[in-house]
């Protein structure tokens, strides 16, 4: 029989044991007959053997406490210790699950022993990046990044949970030699940002494990544009400077027509209050009409010409959010906010044009009519 240490002597005992009751960090029980001598022999070895009865075959077994040894009853008894809940001991027992840990994970092990690994392992993670580690009770970490904030790493069963892309967090971000004061920086900033963002009262491991995929999407998100040798900052900087360049050619197509709109009125009294009503074709007449067509075609081919320079700058805003969604996918939703605003600016200028061809064709159409009228091709009753 190999006997590694107290915590396996304990286990083999326990799980032979018979009527057993507890009181603390104690228990007692009767073991078989044919088993009583030797485990008591080997109790005693390890010091750990408390009242026995040799006729009864009963024993007391003084459970171990040491850091790196621990007999739990349930989970919560597991992680019940500041020290347990950043630190998996060397070996521990679960005593309801009957699980045994001596050192090596295994693929069978129950669902929630993983949990308690993901969660260890992430504290540990956070504990790398903090500015200050306070054992507690409760523990906690301390965080300086433009301010104080803090991470309890208090924790209860009911809080652990399965962390994916936990192993590729802690390879990528936490022990990879690379951009390391800057990953960590940024992993407080991810960190300070959900603090802020969130209206729990107590920020919690707990939290972070819950909301996990959340915090490492941004971890990633905010490290892709460092990498690329892009801050937000800067490129939002780029954005709004773009989106200023192309206000100020949207208001230029509007203001280069503004003189010829303004006529618009004029050409209206002109044709209204120069044309005779003499019944017949007139020399004058002709001239005023024409006068208006020409005018009328001016403000089309110069209004056509501006439409199509708004479908150029609009092609040209498409192409320019294409590459900023190529090249900083991360940061897309957060800029996406400036080309909105610019994609409004377009159709109330291309709608404004349209506006104003409508008008013009109608002031165009009713110039016609005019003249048609008082030249006698029109009867009177059409305006009636």
């Amino acid at each position: 029989m190999l006997i590694e240490n107290k915590i396996s002597v304990c286990v083999m005992a326990y799980r032979k044991l018979t009527d057993i009751t507890r009181y603390g960090r104690v228990i007692s029980g009767k073991l078989p007959s044919d088993d009583y001598f030797e485990f008591k022999k080997l109790l005693e070895n390890h010091a750990i053997l408390g009242e026995n009865d040799d006729t009864k075959h009963e024993v007391q077994i003084n459970l171990p406490i040491e850091t790196n040894q621990f007999f739990a009853f349930d989970f919560q008894d597991l992680i019940s210790s500041p020290y347990r809940q950043t630190k998996i001991p060397d070996n521990f027992y679960i005593a309801d699950i009957d699980y045994f840990y001596t050192g090596i994970s295994r693929d069978d092990d129950p669902l929630k022993v993983g949990q308690y690994f993901d969660t260890v392992k992430l504290a540990r993670a956070l504990i790398e990046v903090a500015d200050y580690e306070i054992d507690g009770p409760p523990p906690q970490l301390i965080f300086l990044h433009g301010k104080k904030f803090e991470l309890l790493l208090e924790y209860y069963e009911e809080d652990l949970a399965k962390i994916s892309m936990l192993d590729v967090f802690i390879n990528d971000f936490i022990f990879a030699d690379i951009h390391s004061s800057q990953k960590n920086t940024i992993i407080k900033t991810v960190l300070l940002e959900m603090l802020e963002k969130s209206s729990i009262k107590d920020f919690t491991l707990a939290y972070i494990t819950h909301h996990f995929d959340e915090f490492y999407d941004r971890v990633k998100a905010n490290y892709q544009l460092y990498v690329s040798e892009f801050s937000f900052e800067k490129i939002k900087s780029q954005v709004e400077k773009e989106k200023f360049d192309f206000t100020i050619k949207f208001n230029k197509v509007f203001s280069e027509i503004q003189n010829q709109l303004l006529a618009i009125p004029v050409a209206l009294m002109i044709a209204g209050s120069q044309m005779e009503n003499s019944g017949e074709v007139t020399i004058k007449n002709v001239f005023i009409i024409t006068g208006v067509l020409i005018f009328s075609l001016f403000i089309f081919l110069l209004t056509n010409n501006q439409k199509n320079t708004l479908k150029a700058l609009k092609s040209e805003i498409d192409f320019q959010w294409s590459l900023i969604k190529n090249r900083h996918a991360a940061a897309e939703d957060r800029l996406k906010i400036y080309y909105d605003g610019l994609a409004n600016r377009h159709n109330e200028q291309t709608n404004t044009l349209n506006i104003v061809l409508a008008v013009v064709s109608s002031l165009m159409v009713l110039s016609v009519c005019l003249f048609l009228y008082y030249s006698g091709i029109l009867a009177s009753d059409f305006f009636s």
